[in-house]
């Protein structure tokens, strides 16, 4: 008998299989202009006053933005955002959502609350941007990534299980497509 854990990614595995993994790219997608106030092109100095260093690169930085309360996402808590500057200027928005399946005192964290989580997302982003152009679930590591892409822009939203005693963590990251694949190599 496989463990409760596997059995639910395979069921998530052969559910996303059937979503068409080669969709056209999406204008909507390409006309979103980023999340909450932040713009996908905004320079560093707007924002340099309410961020804390995370990463930091040879030509990309990585911010947590600490300015305040964030909105909600989908009716999910936000628990941080993470902001990208390559050569100064806004590439990727990252968004943390809060845990809702963080274990309990004397219990484990619910697996199959974060699938049905990740399903209302998925199919939220299907409503505004249509089927996903690639997803891939890796059962071995608990890893599943939904991604869309347009001309200039991408979506991705992943969950990573972090264990029984950990539960799951829900990110979405919204960027300039163009910048953010030539950046990486100086990562």
């Amino acid at each position: 008998m496989m463990p409760k854990t596997k059995q639910a990614f395979l069921i998530i595995a052969l559910f996303f299989s059937f979503v068409n993994s080669k969709a056209q790219s999406s204008n909507a997608l390409d006309a979103k202009l980023g999340y909450y106030n932040f713009t996908l092109g905004d320079s560093y100095k707007k924002w340099s006053s309410q961020l804390q260093l995370f990463l930091d690169g040879n030509t990309q930085k990585s911010y947590i933005y600490k300015n305040g309360e964030l909105p909600n996402l989908y009716g999910n808590d936000v628990k941080r955002v993470l902001l990208t500057f390559v050569d100064q200027k806004l590439t990727l928005i990252t968004i943390e959502l809060s845990a809702w399946d963080a274990p309990q005192e004397g219990r484990y964290s619910d697996l199959k609350k974060s699938l049905d989580k990740l399903t209302e997302l998925l199919n939220s982003y299907k409503i505004l941007y249509g089927n996903p152009t690639e997803n891939q679930t890796d059962i071995k590591t608990g890893k599943v990534a939904i991604y869309w892409e347009g001309k200039f822009k991408y979506l991705l939203l992943k969950l990573t299980y972090l264990g029984v005693t950990k539960g799951s963590r829900i990110t979405i990251d919204f960027g300039n497509k163009i910048i953010m694949s030539k950046s990486l190599n100086n990562y």
